[in-house]
């Protein structure tokens, strides 16, 4: 398999420092530790967020929770005192959580400075035209960021909620 490289992108991790400031980017980008979502994956959540019958507020309050279960997941893979492994796989969890409140953010969409407010589950568009589905124009190795970033993986979206004049998208 063939692979491009900047030569800089190699030789940066060399730097003690930016190994000291990017260790578990580095750690997460050669496999040795699992990303955060992953861990996110494994801390479980009691009920289906996805049930109309919580509030907003409700979820909310149940991720401040779960935050702080998760800071400590986090700390011990960090310091090795805890593999992933070792913790189960719930059918409800951490990120299920997430996606949820994602999802009632947008019957009352506030996503953007906009806060338009429309309910783009039921296909209303708001400010940056667009319901609730993501489009995707373009998606690929990127190696022009700073050299510890390289190659970076980059993801064009369609529609925009700014519309700046000096927008190279």
């Amino acid at each position: 398999m063939w692979i491009a490289y900047r030569p800089d992108a190699i030789l940066v991790w060399k730097n003690v420092e930016v190994r000291r400031r990017l260790n578990w980017y580095y750690n997460v980008m050669e496999n040795l530790k699992p990303a955060k979502f992953r861990i996110c994956k494994r801390i479980p959540l009691e009920f289906n967020p996805f049930d109309k019958g919580y509030s907003l507020e409700e979820l909310w309050d149940v991720h401040d929770e779960l935050s702080k279960v998760f800071e400590e997941h986090w700390e011990k893979i960090k310091n090795d005192k805890l593999r992933i492994d070792e913790l189960e796989k719930p059918k409800y969890s951490f990120l299920h959580l997430k996606v949820a409140i994602a999802y009632r953010i947008l019957e009352r969409c506030h996503f953007c400075e906009w806060r338009c407010g429309v309910n783009r589950v039921k296909g209303e568009k708001g400010f940056c035209r667009l319901d609730s589905k993501v489009y995707v124009h373009s998606y690929f190795h990127h190696y022009g960021e700073e050299a510890p970033l390289v190659p970076s993986g980059t993801i064009f979206y369609g529609s925009c909620n700014f519309r700046c004049v000096f927008c190279q998208n």
